[in-house]
């Protein structure tokens, strides 16, 4: 059996971790959340200060993930939910990919769902060219033109587009994901793929208001694709 419940309080915040999901929208215009949600009461704002953002915990008397050593039923999972201003498109995340598909299932949505694109060659191409308020931290990219004797790569830095070396292969790779570090602070705000993958470290609600601007700046710069019709492989 699988219940359902939140953390506590409208003050409290789910425990320090790594969460990671996608975004989505539904398919059908006619299609918002307080529809699909139906009469599901287990939705509260995690805080008034951070609108928008929405804590569900799923208790569960079978394990959904491989357990852990300690782990005893019931098994309680934690997941987060952004909702667009229009109610029409989120971002959902979970402690592990896993969960991810069995919450869409276990709700009903999978038929009604679709994940965004992102343009993350795009993304990459042009943050080493102008950097903004974001830097590289982390890129893995598919390579052209070896074959099978080189076929993907993965650079990891504080700052990728200031080595030389990077700027020289750029152009041989097809960037699919990509990490966003704060160029003043030189913190990770968040990871993106081309289907529209999202990971982030959740650390109350600071966290929460950074990943805010991080997908406002890939809105405002076009690098979200919405058009179910559009398939983006870069």
């Amino acid at each position: 059996a699988t219940t359902t419940g939140i953390w506590g309080s409208i003050m409290t915040y789910p425990p320090s971790q790594n969460f990671n999901g996608a975004l989505y929208r539904f398919k059908s215009t006619q299609d918002k959340l307080p529809i699909a949600w139906g009469n599901y009461s287990f939705i509260e704002n995690i805080t008034e200060e951070v609108a928008g953002w929405l804590a569900i915990t799923i208790k569960s008397e079978k394990p959904l993930i491989p357990m852990q050593a300690d782990d005893v039923a019931p098994y309680h999972y934690c997941f987060l939910l952004r909702k667009s201003a229009s109610e029409e498109r989120f971002l959902l995340v979970s402690s592990h990919s896993e969960l991810i598909e069995h919450f869409i299932n276990w709700i009903g949505w999978k038929s009604l769902i679709v994940t965004a694109s992102i343009k993350v060659h795009n993304l990459v191409n042009e943050l080493t060219e102008k950097p903004s308020h974001y830097c590289l931290g982390t890129v893995q990219a598919r390579v052209d033109g070896y074959g099978r004797s080189l076929k993907s790569i993965a650079l990891y830095g504080t700052d990728l587009a200031d080595a030389q070396l990077f700027r020289d292969i750029l152009p041989k790779l097809v960037p699919h994901q990509a990490q966003l570090r704060d160029v003043r602070t030189g913190f990770e705000v968040i990871r993106v793929g081309t289907q529209g993958e999202i990971k982030f470290y959740y650390h109350r609600k600071e966290s929460l208001l950074e990943v805010d601007k991080a997908l406002s700046f890939l809105t405002k710069q076009g690098y979200l694709v919405w058009d179910i019709d559009t398939e983006t492989t870069t």
